[in-house]
């Protein structure tokens, strides 16, 4: 089942990192224009991310857990789409209360948990990226 999965993990993952890149996009579009369409754009780009990520993340543990050797690029490649994960279903839960209530100090919160979460996961894009072209982890022979 692992041997499945693990090719599958470059070719999923690249969708949901461009949801939230453009998430956080709309997200200031739509504060720097004053738009409220580009708000709801990016309600629907990080729902669709929150789904495809979360399938993402946990195919990303069940694959680095079938791992032969845990090395410490993967553990950290694997912690920070981890926290990804997770800091995007607690942004999600913020995005609920902005969408419900609509403070403004709500939705200031909700563009600080976007801004880490695209940090998170650069950080994790530079680690799977390390793995891949400086250790050539994925690559088949």
């Amino acid at each position: 089942m692992m041997d499945f999965i693990i090719p599958l993990h470059p070719k999923l993952v690249h969708f949901p990192i461009a949801l939230f890149v453009t998430a956080l996009i709309f997200e200031l579009l739509s504060r720097v224009l004053k738009k409220k369409q580009y708000f709801g754009c990016c309600n629907f780009n990080l729902c669709v991310c929150y789904l495809t990520n979360s399938h993402c993340s946990l195919c990303r543990s069940m694959g680095t857990a079938a791992a032969s050797s845990e090395s410490s690029m993967l553990t950290k490649h694997k912690t920070f789409g981890l926290l990804t994960m997770w800091l995007s279903w607690m942004s999600l839960i913020v995005l609920w209360f902005v969408n419900k209530k609509s403070p403004e100090n709500l939705r200031n919160i909700f563009l600080i948990f976007v801004i880490i979460v695209n940090i998170a996961l650069g950080f994790a894009g530079y680690y799977g990226g390390e793995m891949v072209y400086k250790y050539g982890v994925g690559i088949s022979q």
